[in-house]
């Protein structure tokens, strides 16, 4: 007997949508932060192991990084803000508030608290509030390239994020040798998930969650930028 056509699939919401689209980044994005957490300890351990490493260049190559962190972010998140649909005071706002106050998160607070609950004896320092000289420019630096890159460059949201997830890796690795966190056997472990977590909630929170959030683009254009 004849059923009759199959009924047409019922359109989702743009809320679920977006909830679709943000689980599907995550996921998809998840080899890129452990890739970044591993390379970073990698690295950080050979140069340590080489005795180029100490207490105050530990400090200054986060002052270093945290800042890049902070351009990169800025970058990505207004790119993404910015090629679905957002206008460019929108993608503006965005970038900033997808930039400090996150990247402090994943530099500062979670390792911070985390080191603290691994029973090591951090000590908190938070630049945005300290030194806003040094993270400004790189905030507004990040904000400018978000938005004139992806008109010259290809896939320019998948390179800032590639580089993003390593660079906030380093930076968040070294603000716990920096402030208080002694690495050994015992505690590279607990360190590997610390660190996966300070990528991968607030990087991919600024890179994927807010640009998804705010303009709902379909996945598969998504994924050929």
């Amino acid at each position: 007997m004849d059923r009759g056509p199959e009924p047409a699939p019922r359109p989702r919401s743009p809320t679920g949508a977006a909830r679709e689209g943000v689980i599907g980044e995550l996921g998809h994005h998840l080899p890129y932060s452990v890739f970044g957490v591993l390379l970073a300890l990698v690295l950080v351990g050979a140069l340590d192991g080489l005795g180029l490493l100490t207490a105050a260049r530990n400090e200054a190559l986060f002052h270093l990084l945290h800042p890049a962190h902070l351009l990169l972010s800025a970058t990505a998140t207004t790119a993404m803000v910015g090629l679905y649909g957002g206008r460019p005071a929108w993608a503006v706002l965005w970038g900033l508030l997808g930039s400090a106050p996150v990247c402090t998160m994943s530099d500062i607070l979670i390792p911070y608290v985390g080191g603290l609950a691994i029973g090591q004896d951090m000590h908190i320092h938070v630049c945005l509030l300290e030194e806003p000289v040094l993270i400004t420019p790189f905030v507004a630096l990040g904000v400018a390239t978000g938005l004139v890159a992806p008109r010259f460059v290809d896939r320019t949201t998948r390179y800032s994020h590639g580089a993003h997830v390593f660079v906030s890796a380093l930076a968040s690795l070294l603000y716990l040798v920096s402030f208080g966190f002694t690495l050994s056997a015992l505690t590279v472990g607990p360190v590997l998930l610390l660190l996966v977590v300070a990528v991968m909630g607030p990087c991919c929170v600024s890179d994927i969650v807010i640009p998804v959030a705010v303009v709902h683009a379909p996945a598969e254009e998504r994924h050929r930028h």
